[in-house]
């Protein structure tokens, strides 16, 4: 298994850091999340060079480094708002990416992905996510999924599910996002740079936490 510490924290963040007070509200919040959809769809892969590194409350999987500091790369003078939240987005699905890879490496060949959880309700974002992984993603038609598999187990204790695999006849694939090729061949080259990034960093995230701590 392979876990990311900060997904949609990152954006649950930056709305209450950087946008409007009447976005902020979380009576609001839906319309908040719609807008930095538009936002990130505005701009191609790769946000024009600017690269995010997710790591607001460190990192991991592959590699577990409380030290890990969020990172924004590459910023230069034409990089607006959007290109920023578009950086952001891609960032939380290449540490993603990154995770699949050392999962893979153990498991071998994995033709496709399901996704779950309130991140499918964004477009763009998965769209962003079957372009880096390069394979077709699977959403299926419950996406909160971890209280489903809680509440199945529950079920077979009071035997009114037999076993594990009755849950293919709950669990549908109500819909299939494809990658687009060009996209996979932008990402897996700024995926590159972000894996040379992330083991570059370890040493100066180090000596910022000891800075911070006045060591």
């Amino acid at each position: 298994m392979g876990g990311v510490t900060a997904g949609g924290l990152i954006c649950d963040w930056f709305i209450r850091q950087f946008m409007t007070g009447e976005l902020q509200d979380k009576g609001r919040r839906e319309e908040a999340y719609s807008l930095l959809d538009s936002y990130a769809e505005s701009v191609g892969p790769g946000s024009e060079g600017l690269i995010f590194l997710p790591f607001l409350i460190g990192t991991r999987t592959p590699t577990w480094d409380s030290n890990a500091r969020a990172t924004l790369f590459g910023l230069r003078f034409h990089h607006s708002f959007r290109h920023v939240v578009r950086a952001l987005l891609e960032g939380v699905v290449l540490e993603r990416y990154s995770a699949f890879r050392a999962v893979e490496e153990v498991l071998g060949g994995i033709e496709t992905v399901r996704a779950s959880g309130g991140f499918v309700h964004s477009p763009v974002w998965v769209q962003i996510t079957a372009d880096v992984y390069g394979r077709p993603i699977l959403i299926p038609s419950v996406t909160e999924t971890t209280a489903l598999g809680a509440a199945f187990l529950a079920m077979i204790s009071i035997g009114l599910a037999k076993g594990l695999e009755d849950i293919r006849s709950i669990v549908k694939i109500a819909k299939v996002v494809y990658p687009d090729p060009q996209a996979h061949s932008t990402y897996q080259t700024l995926f590159e740079i972000y894996d040379r990034l992330c083991r570059k960093l370890v040493d100066e995230f180090a000596a910022l936490r000891a800075f911070r701590e006045g060591g």
